[in-house]
């Protein structure tokens, strides 16, 4: 039905649930094309770096929205072995109310993202959760479903998690995508410390000012603003020249 302005209300009141399930629908379509685009490597074969940058410049999308779908198709579709046997999907509650038409990306994008935040020690309830998550978003808005998470989350972990035995043993470093830039974590022994801290060392000291004492001024050189942890951070390796 096109000529809305004639409708009954109860028509176009039906109309908007409908219209919404076919948008649905659509989305499921989209992360199976997406899926197969990814399966059959059409990235790297079309000069493509990955996955997300095709979906983006094929379907002009964000990069962030590329990456949602992607994520997306490899968490509510059907894998396949090499053999080309389908496997169950990772969040397969969630992915028969997508096979439904009855939840939409964004309750998707909730569910991945709440599952995915999920800390270790709660991982026994990840298959309980997720079946949760995806009842409750046939009823509930993405904002609505997020909520429910984040309580259903602290009634399984009043404590928080419990405290790690000792001090670490070995040495680690991660690195996780953090907006513009990357949010850097890890613990080292005091040995491989003193080799990173001497590497940084001598590219940290204070940035020196323009126009200060040491180029024949008399005023005094404005004191660099970094904090220490900011100097080593960016070290004067990486200086425009001039600067």
């Amino acid at each position: 039905m096109g000529d809305w302005q004639h409708a009954a209300e109860d028509e176009v009141l039906a109309g908007l649930a409908v219209a919404q399930q076919r948008m649905n629908g659509a989305y499921r379509e989209l992360l199976e094309v997406v899926a197969e685009a990814d399966r059959r490597g059409l990235a790297g074969a079309h000069g493509y770096v990955d996955a997300v940058r095709l979906v983006a410049c094929t379907q002009n999308v964000s990069k962030a929205e590329a990456r949602r779908r992607v994520a997306a198709a490899g968490a509510v579709l059907p894998a396949r072995t090499l053999t080309g046997a389908e496997t169950a999907a990772l969040l397969p509650v969630t992915a028969q109310a997508v096979a439904e038409h009855a939840i939409s990306n964004e309750h998707v994008d909730v569910i991945r993202q709440t599952l995915g935040a999920l800390k270790p020690h709660l991982e026994p309830y990840r298959s309980g959760l997720e079946e949760y998550l995806a009842e409750y978003a046939r009823t509930f808005d993405p904002q609505a479903l997020r909520t429910l998470g984040k309580r259903r989350i602290a009634l399984l972990d009043p404590d928080g998690p419990k405290p790690r035995d000792g001090s670490p043993t070995r040495n680690r470093l991660s690195f996780a995508e953090d907006g513009a830039g990357w949010d850097v974590r890890g613990w080292l022994d005091r040995e491989s410390a003193a080799v990173v801290r001497s590497a940084l060392s001598p590219l940290s000291a204070p940035r020196p000012a323009a126009g200060g004492c040491e180029d024949g001024h008399t005023e005094p050189a404005e004191k660099d603003p970094r904090t220490f942890a900011e100097r080593e951070a960016t070290p004067s390796s990486s200086w425009p020249a001039g600067s």
